[in-house]
């Protein structure tokens, strides 16, 4: 396994298990523009 197939899997794994939480209003679903999602990853 190379040091870039180690590092792959769990950016992978983080992606494949990423659930979106929609923001809500009343309840209700509402669209919201400029969201982004950051994963951070700790190499040991």
């Amino acid at each position: 396994m190379s040091a870039f197939d180690s590092g792959q899997r769990p950016s992978l794994t983080a992606a494949q298990t990423f659930r979106y939480q929609p923001r809500t209003v009343e309840g209700r679903a509402v669209t919201v523009s400029g969201v982004k999602n950051t994963f951070h990853y700790r190499i040991k």
